[in-house]
C-alpha cells in the first residue's frame, strides 16, 4: 500500500476529487472524462484505512548513490512522467538517463535500442553509452490527405 503513504496533494479521496474538479474547470474536461477514475478512487483508498500512516523523514528526498545507474523513460509513458527519469539521474553522480521518444512505460520491453543500450550498460557500466540509436526513434504519424469530412473538391477553409 505504497500509495497510502505518499503525501501528494492529490493522493487522497478529497485530493483526487479536487484534481478532477480542476481538470473540469481549468482544462474544460467533461465530467465523463474523469468519471471512471472518480468511481475507482473510493474503493482504492478505502483499503488505506487498514494501514497506519507513519511519518518517514526524508521520504521525498531524492535517492543518491555513487554507483553506475541507467535510467530509462519514455515520452509516451502514461504511468510515470517522462521528466522523472532525467531528474532521477541528475541526483546520481554516475547516473545516465535516456528518454525514448516512441516508448511508454517499460521502454526496455518494447525497444530494441533500449535492450541494446541495457546490455551495453551491463557489460560496461562505467562507460558513457552511445545513444545514437535513440535519434531514429521519433514516431511518425500518418494524416489523411484531406481534412476529415471534407468532400473532394471542397475548399476546407
Amino acid at each position: 500500500m505504497y500509495a497510502c503513504q505518499e503525501d501528494m496533494d492529490f493522493n487522497s479521496p478529497a485530493g483526487a476529487a479536487a484534481m478532477s474538479a480542476r481538470l473540469h474547470q481549468d482544462y474544460l474536461w467533461p465530467a465523463e472524462a474523469t468519471q471512471a477514475a472518480d468511481d475507482l478512487i473510493g474503493g482504492f483508498y478505502a483499503s488505506c484505512e487498514l494501514f497506519p500512516k507513519h511519518y518517514r523523514p526524508g521520504f521525498h528526498d531524492p535517492v543518491t548513490a555513487d554507483i553506475p545507474t541507467l535510467v530509462f523513460s519514455g515520452k509516451m509513458d502514461t504511468q510515470t512522467a517522462t521528466s522523472w527519469g532525467p531528474e532521477t539521474a541528475r541526483h546520481l553522480p554516475r547516473g545516465q538517463a535516456i528518454v525514448f521518444p516512441e516508448a511508454g512505460h517499460g521502454a526496455l520491453a518494447f525497444s530494441q535500442c533500449a535492450r541494446d543500450l541495457g546490455v551495453a550498460f551491463i557489460e560496461n557500466p562505467t562507460v558513457p553509452l552511445d545513444k545514437s540509436c535513440v535519434a531514429g526513434l521519433t514516431p511518425t504519424f500518418a494524416l489523411p490527405p484531406q481534412p476529415v469530412g471534407a468532400q473532394a473538391g471542397e475548399d476546407s477553409r
